[in-house]
Parts: structure tokens; C-alpha cells; sequence
């Protein structure tokens, strides 16, 4: 997906960089490059660009920082049911050197209390969404 693109400069893909890396190599090599697209409103298309996106990404890893003590042996479970705030997150986290277990929100409530206990989650993120 975007071999063609005048916009996007493919990332090294030879395992030099992690996923977050990636992302902030995108900013200098494809500033220009759609990051998420989605319907803003009925027949309104919301762009959101590298620069952007990893600026949130940024924000996610620091609200971590500040308010999660963070260590490259710690598990975070994450459960949020919007895509682009999930995404974020996750590679926000992963900057920070700590390891993170998506965990999906269709899961039951013994489901979710099995797997924080076979992970060793060590810090359970929730949104306050009714759904979880």
C-alpha cells in the first residue's frame, strides 16, 4: 500500500527499527503520507498525516510516563474500542520499552481475569466506555 504513492518512502524493513521507529522515520521520510483516514462527519473525510499521528503517539507515551511507572519487564493490557486512540496507545507504550497484550474487548469478564493472570500483566489499562 503505497509502493506507488508519490508520497510514502518505504522504512527499512531489515528488522533495524522498531515499530515506533518506524513511525518516526515516516515523519521525515513521508510527512506528507496519510496515517488514518476515517469519516469525520456524514460526507466528511478527516485525514490524519504522519507528523500528526506520531504527535499522538508521543502524547500517549508521555501521559504513560507521567502517570504509570513504566519498565521494559512490565506488561500493559490495553481495552479501548476506538481504533485510532488503540493504536496510538499501543506503539506509545512500545516506545517506552514496555511490553503491551492487546486484548480484545469481546472477551468475557473470566476470559479477560484468566489471561491478566497467565501474562503477568503488571498494569491494566480501561477506557470508561460503558462496553467495558
Amino acid at each position: 500500500q503505497g509502493v506507488d504513492s508519490t508520497t510514502f518512502t518505504p522504512p527499512p524493513l531489515d528488522g533495524s527499527l522498531t515499530i515506533p521507529e518506524i513511525y518516526e522515520a515516516q515523519v521525515k521520510n513521508s510527512p506528507n503520507h496519510p496515517f488514518f483516514v476515517f469519516a469525520e462527519y456524514p460526507r466528511k473525510v478527516r485525514t490524519v498525516y504522519y507528523p500528526e499521528g506520531v504527535q499522538a503517539i508521543r502524547n500517549a507515551a508521555r501521559i504513560v510516563e507521567s502517570h504509570y511507572s513504566c519498565c521494559k519487564d512490565q506488561v500493559y493490557q490495553w481495552m479501548l474500542t476506538d481504533t485510532i486512540s488503540y493504536s496510538c496507545l499501543i506503539a506509545g507504550i512500545m516506545s517506552l520499552g514496555c511490553t503491551v497484550f492487546p486484548i480484545s474487548t469481546r472477551n468475557s469478564p473470566l476470559a479477560i481475569a484468566h489471561l491478566v493472570s497467565k501474562m503477568g500483566v503488571f498494569q491494566l489499562l480501561v477506557s470508561p466506555e460503558p462496553a467495558l
